[in-house]
């Protein structure tokens, strides 16, 4: 092939991928990109996240809402965030850390198999240990039950035990049993026990009978591996040959079709009526409600039996082909140990290998471009975007829809990329003639032309198969272009990081209105609904006004800022997203700004949309989160104590946390109510239509029940809800570093130095979004906010004796309010020599010494400076004069910043001896020069530490600033004038 040959096929390759971006003139079926399937997330929480073990084989959910976890290397409390170990090293009394089983009873008693070191009980943080002197002849406990008789039945290694208050009895070969070896055990509404053996099949007890089931009864083999009786009573039989299904009253056992493959080490019912699987080679599985009607009747074909399902408040199948439902391909294949449904539906799996995984449903859709094969278009109606055959994408830029639902993708260093029909491919690069690699703009004009800016090559407008580029030899002020934007009238205005160019009839202008930006770097260009175009830089926002720019001046703000986002509601005011100075609202000529410390996700705000009138939609540099513009305003205005954003991030589903700002548009809204944020790890994908699915709490229904609860916030009712109402909980209460009981009322000495409460909440949909309200009634002056990264401990110092009730409320990620409050009430006890009695002793004493006392002291105060200024002499007229002037000199010329300032210097600015200046300070104010000093330094000090504009200051810098060397001395004066040390005064009053 000859090379001019080659040319033109290279050309005609190029022309017609330009020629696909063109819009075609009428749009192709509804939900071209809408490849959707419910998908899940699979969270793990393994030694790294504070697992002792990755080998969980023992699960249980106590009634206080803990999870409780069972591993070689000891027990496990787990509240969705912390992981609290009890091993052998930490608890004397277990002396075996190799923890197989746990059950918790009636009586809210938490029991322990370990594997050779007997079964203990734990309740209220008190242990008991069960051995052999109890009558357990055997210390490997693989199993514990209960039955509706108030019995506890433990299998061992070496037989069955029967616990009651006639002591313990051993079932063995004797009594019936085909196999001392007892695998698992489950009891029925009707008081039977079930226990499965290793090597012996299944055994029923009832009424002092045994039974044994085996391969004569249909058991495939002798090795039961799991026992579960679903909510029909109906006994599941898990072996190393399959499940199997019992029903008491037939006597049958019945295989359950296409399970004969793999051993079935754990079941789960659903209340639906279905039944999770858990495996030792195939991971999880699901059996519908068809199928286990039709196992019932012996009429079932298996084909609800399935490897994956849709989880949404139960499990419902799909279709009828076998498919992960653990996403992760190391999971889908990993030895489950144990299965457990906590109280809110969250599925939970014990791993061999893998640590502790929760199944979630995804509440975000991903778009990566990995998959098999294309999925057609409709064909589904889900949030839930899993693009199939394309190129992998990485970190995404700018997106944009185009008409007939194609949608354009800037990438980082990879040139354009194109969404249609299920596919993701590669349109453009710099060897292909565009501008450069990395795409950070797009637009598609009123013309039909496809605008790209590029950081590193200027911009290519691309048309009819053609493609022109604009750099600085164009007149473009720089080749790193940041944001395109056309206008009302048609002008397309284009920003770069060194200023802004115009394009009309075919050329780019420079000079007026925008030689003012020359050198600066423009980050966004807005149009709003009434036709203003505002420019955003790196020193605040410019709005175009006639023909020229003019800033936008607030009144509490001279230096502007950094911006990167901009939204107008319909207000009138002015919301801007900064480069990591928070959100911060432009309204009536003056900024409000919310940050991270206010309880944002993120200060690095990328993008801003308003949806339903109200609720603001904005990405990050930690997710996407949703937060009512009421509820902001209502916090600046200091009318509640906490911001309750809901946020969206890799947990949920997006295929990174970290969104992708720096780039125009920084968020796509799809006309088939989808909204797109680019990410380091893809395009993250929300769905209106999900959203407006899921149940939002009426305003009455999270009203909160504080005793002031004007101040406290209540959740935009439009906001999405990934979590349920959290439950908080103090967990301890240490005085002193030394736990106390708890009691009804705890009561402790007044010479308690330091008191620590730690608590939690429990919600296992979003454990690390949890938000909190505390305060100390009858200490705290309000409320305390705590935002999700804070430690969940509250610390009081030198308490003064009294009664104090600490009040705890929680708030879930998705804006809901704990339904309950958490309280524990203390009582301090006065020393004797601070109480009633000791008073009544001394106050007659005091009555009848303390004037005379008094009298006394102040006459010879009295004489005793008499004698001190018997020679200085001021008369009265220059002594008021000279007030009047240090007055001035303290309040208005604040000299006392000095730290150099003397009692000399000072009498020199009077023009008066210094002996008269100490005679006046002493006389007029009864105390010495230094105090006198320090009491304005500290005013100053106090001011300075409550001011939010000196927040990001050291208590350090501004001891300094206020006159002061030494930080003891500093400490010392504050504490001697305010009571409490400078960083308790901040903590309170900052």
């Amino acid at each position: 092939m000859n090379h001019k040959k080659k040319i033109y096929l290279k050309f005609l390759g190029f022309a017609l991928g330009l020629f696909l971006l063109i819009p075609a003139p009428s749009p192709i079926a509804a939900g071209e990109h809408d490849h959707s399937t419910k998908g899940y997330i699979a969270r793990i929480w393994n030694t790294d996240a504070g697992l002792p073990h990755n080998n969980v084989c023992a699960l249980v959910q106590t009634r206080d809402r803990y999870l409780w976890l069972g591993t070689p290397a000891g027990l496990v409390r787990f509240d969705g965030i912390r992981c609290e170990v009890f091993d052998h090293l930490n608890t004397p009394l277990l002396t075996n850390s190799r923890v197989l089983s746990l059950y918790e009873d009636a009586d809210a008693v938490l029991w322990i198999g370990t594997d050779g070191g007997g079964l203990y009980a734990l309740k209220d943080n008190e242990w008991r240990r069960y051995g052999e002197r109890d009558g357990l002849v055997n210390g490997h406990v693989r199993a514990v039950t209960g039955d509706i008789h108030g019995n506890l039945w433990v299998g061992t290694e070496y037989g069955l035990h029967r616990l009651n208050g006639e002591g313990v009895r051993v079932y063995g070969l004797e009594e019936g049993l085909s196999d001392n070896l007892i695998t698992a055990l489950a009891a029925d509404q009707s008081g039977r026990l079930w226990a499965g053996t290793m090597r012996g099949g299944l055994a029923r007890f009832e009424d002092g009978l045994v039974q044994i089931y085996d391969v004569d009864d249909g058991l495939a083999g002798l090795t039961v591996l799991s026992l579960e009786v679903g909510p029909d009573s109906v006994l599941w039989i898990g072996t190393m040959d399959g499940l199997f299904n019992l029903r008491p009253d037939e006597g049958v056992v019945r295989p359950v079709p296409r399970t004969y493959r793999y051993p079935v080490t754990s079941l789960a019912p659903t209340p639906r009526g279905e039944m999770l699987i858990g495996t030792m080679v195939e991971g999880l599985k699901f059996l519908g409600r068809a199928s286990i009607e039709g196992i019932a009747t012996g009429d079932a074909s298996g084909q609800d039996l399935l490897t994956g399902g849709a989880y949404s408040r139960g499990l419902l199948p799909v279709d009828s082909y076998p498919k992960d439902l653990l996403l992760d391909e190391e999971l889908s294949n990993s030895h489950i140990c144990v299965l457990l449904l906590d109280r809110n539906g969250h599925v939970w799996i014990g791993t061999k290998s893998r640590g502790l995984v929760q199944v979630k449903e995804r509440r975000v859709g991903a778009i990566t471009g990995w998959g098999g094969p294309p999925i057609e278009s409709g064909k589904e109606e889900s949030p839930f975007v899993l693009v199939s055959e394309g190129s992998p994408l990485g970190s995404v830029y700018p997106l944009l829809e185009d008409n007939d639902g194609t949608l354009l993708i800037g990438t980082e260093n990879d040139g354009l990329y194109r969404m249609r029909g299920g596919r993701i491919t590669k349109v453009l690069d710099r060897s292909q003639g565009l501008a450069g690699n990395m795409v950070r703009t797009l637009l598609r004009d009123r013309s039909g032309k496809l605008w790209v800016g590029t950081m590193d090559g200027g911009v290519s407008i691309l048309a009819n198969g053609r493609i022109r580029n604009l750099t600085g030899t164009s007149g473009l002020a720089s080749d790193n272009v940041t944001a395109i934007v056309q206008d009302g009238a048609g002008t397309v205005w284009v920003g770069t990081d060194r200023g802004l160019n115009r394009y009309i009839n075919g050329k780019v202008t420079a000079g007026e209105p925008i030689s003012m930006f020359d050198g600066q770097v423009i980050r966004t260009l807005v149009e709003n609904d009434r036709g203003v175009l505002y420019a955003a830089t790196r020193s605040g926002v410019w709005k175009l006004s006639g023909d020229s720019f003019e800033r936008i001046v607030a009144e509490n703000d001279t230096t502007g800022f950094d911006v990167l986002s901009l939204y107008e509601d319909g207000d009138g005011s002015l919301w801007m997203g900064t480069n990591g100075s928070g959100l911060k609202r432009l309204s009536k000529s003056r900024i409000t700004t919310c940050t991270t410390e206010d309880g944002l996700p993120g200060n690095f705000i990328f993008s801003i949309l308003e949806e339903d009138a109200g609720l603001l939609w904005i990405s990050c540099e930690g997710g996407v989160f949703s937060i009512s513009r009421d509820s902001l305003s209502a916090y600046t205005r200091g009318e509640v104590h906490i911001l309750t954003p809901t946020l969206f991030d890799d947990n949920d589903g997006m295929p990174s946390a970290r969104c992708n700002g720096f780039c125009c548009p920084a968020v796509c809204e799809s006309r088939l109510g989808k909204r797109l944020y680019p990410t380091k790890g893809g395009i993250a994908v929300f769905d209106r239509r999900y959203e407006r699915e899921q149940r939002h709490p009426e305003p009455g229904d999270l009203e909160p029940t504080y005793p002031q609860p004007s101040q406290l916030q209540p959740p935009h009712p439009r906001a999405a809800q990934p979590s349920q109402h959290p439950v908080p909980h103090i967990e301890s209460i240490l005085a002193d570093e030394i736990p106390v009981r708890d009691e009804e009322a705890i009561e402790l000495p007044g010479k308690t130095d330091r008191i620590e409460i730690r608590f939690t909440a429990f919600d296992y949909s979003a454990p690390e979004k949890c938000r909190f309200l505390y305060r100390l009634e009858g200490y705290d002056p309000g409320f305390t906010a705590l935002h999700p990264s804070q430690d969940r401990t509250a610390v009081y110092r030198d308490l003064p004796p009294g009664e104090y009730t600490f009040s705890l409320r929680a708030i879930g990620n998705g804006g809901l309010w704990s339904e309950r409050t958490a309280t524990a009430r203390l009582v301090i006890i006065p020393p004797f020599h601070r109480t009633k009695a000791f008073l009544l002793i001394v106050i007659a004493g005091i009555v009848l010494a303390g004037g005379a006392v008094a009298i006394t002291t102040r006459y010879r105060r009295i004489q005793k400076q008499r004698m001190k200024y018997s020679t200085t002499t001021i008369d009265t007229e220059r002594m008021e004069r000279a007030l009047s002037e240090l007055k001035t000199l303290m309040e208005e010329e604040k000299v006392f910043l000095d730290p150099d300032l003397t009692l000399q210097k000072l009498a020199q600015r009077l023009k008066i001896h210094y002996n008269q200046l100490s005679r006046i300070i002493n006389e007029r104010f009864e105390m010495s020069f230094n105090n006198y000093m320090n009491r304005y330094r500290i005013e100053e000090a106090q001011r300075r530490l409550a001011d939010p504009a000196e927040r990001n200051r050291n208590i350090l810098e501004i001891m300094y600033d206020v006159g002061f060397y030494s930080k003891s001395t500093f400490n010392t004066a504050f504490k001697k004038f305010t009571g409490m040390s400078p960083s308790e005064y901040r903590r309170k009053h900052g």
